[in-house]
């Protein structure tokens, strides 16, 4: 029962009541609750984690808050993938939201688990590919290999050694 207007507090929840309006700053209770409902999910954060914080809000800006309002405003918070995984849970307390919250992230972990595994295989497999390429480039064991591969490669040459000297005979002819 609370104390009433100018009696003292008889129990300790009067005590706390008195104390609390007397040393509160009347602010914080709006301040407190503009945070509770603005409050999102940080990348780094943990579902869980993140559940906790808006707990413990929910409490200092109303202590008596309805399970529903806690729900919506964890539901609210959380990031997109995970919303969209508890989308069909049910949800009316928040410890079911809490499980679902709990499977849902550790589908999540899975899931980029998977895809961290692929990718592993994926860079693996360009990775000895790679490693073959270098190795017949470097380890080829007959020159005479070396050598047709340059000939393919080295353009031809335009006129021939004869001709060319040939070519210069009959310049120097000319010129006498």
């Amino acid at each position: 029962m609370k104390a009433a207007e100018g009696n003292p507090p008889t129990s300790f929840a009067d005590w706390q009541i008195a104390l609390t309006a007397r040393f509160s700053d009347p602010m914080q209770k709006e301040r407190l609750r503009t945070e509770l409902y603005s409050k999102k999910q940080n990348k780094e954060e943990s579902a869980r984690d993140y559940v906790h914080k808006i707990e413990q809000l929910a409490y200092r800006v109303d202590s008596d808050m309805s399970v529903a309002e806690k729900c919506r405003i964890i539901q609210m918070g959380l990031n997109p993938d995970m919303t969209r995984m508890i989308a069909t849970a049910n949800k009316e307390n928040v410890e079911e939201l809490k499980t679902a919250i709990a499977r849902a992230e550790l589908a999540l972990q899975y899931a980029k688990l998977g895809e961290a595994e692929q990718e592993k295989r994926g860079t693996d497999e360009r990775l000895s590919a790679l490693q073959r390429q270098i190795n017949q480039l470097t380890l080829q064991p007959e020159p005479e290999g070396l050598r047709k591969q340059l000939q393919r490669n080295t353009p031809k040459p335009r006129a021939s050694i004869t001709e060319s000297s040939n070519l210069q005979f009959s310049i120097k002819a000319l010129k006498m």
